[in-house]
């Protein structure tokens, strides 16, 4: 195993939450056996790389071992992207489960004005992105009561006109929090003496 990766793999198991066997397994072996279980963790060294550790059966006992390339060293994946690609060509069992756990990455925090302000700024523009789209989803509810969509039970357009309640539901909530977010921030602005209408 590369010294190199040794050192990240204790980490990696404790942040999976595995107790992972000595020897890894080759992640060509994983399209080959039943799979039950993927976890994966990011590694501590900033750059997003992550090691996964497979749960697999033999001699009738679930293991956790971690994937190794073909070389036999414990393969350090790209990404969470890389993880989701290695879960596509093994062979996971019915139910089978995949965890993913970022490494919670810590540094300076800055200006709490400034990143106040830009928080703010964010809302403002996720807001009106959501308020658009909920004004995009009650016109389409609109049109379709219009046509009686809402009260023919049993046919193609009762069925959409219901599939657009939900949708509308679903981006009226988007909104509503977002909004309350924006309020929030903007409650946070005056009370740091910062008028919100001069931030955006």
């Amino acid at each position: 195993m590369s010294t190199k990766v040794n050192k990240f793999l204790a980490a990696a198991a404790l942040a999976a939450g595995v107790v992972a066997h000595a020897t890894p397994i080759s992640e060509n072996l994983l399209n080959d056996m039943p799979v039950k279980r993927l976890d994966a963790a990011e590694i501590n060294d900033g750059t997003g790389k992550v090691i996964v550790f497979a749960t697999v059966t033999l001699a009738g006992s679930d293991v956790v071992r971690a994937v190794a390339d073909v070389s036999g060293n414990v393969r350090l994946f790209s990404d969470g992207s890389a993880v989701v690609a290695l879960s596509k060509k093994s062979n996971l069992i019915p139910g089978a489960s995949i965890n993913f756990v970022r490494f919670t990455k810590y540094g300076s925090v800055g200006d709490p004005i400034a990143s106040l302000k830009s928080k703010y700024k964010k809302s403002v523009a996720e807001y009106a992105m959501a308020e658009a789209k909920r004004v995009e989803r009650v016109n389409m509810n609109t049109a379709a009561v219009a046509q009686g969509w809402d009260t023919a039970i049993g046919t193609p357009e009762n069925e959409e006109y219901l599939d657009l309640v939900v949708r509308l539901a679903t981006v009226a909530e988007w909104a509503d929090l977002i909004g309350a977010q924006k309020s929030s921030l903007a409650a946070a602005l005056t009370a740091a003496g910062i008028d919100p209408l001069t931030v955006v």
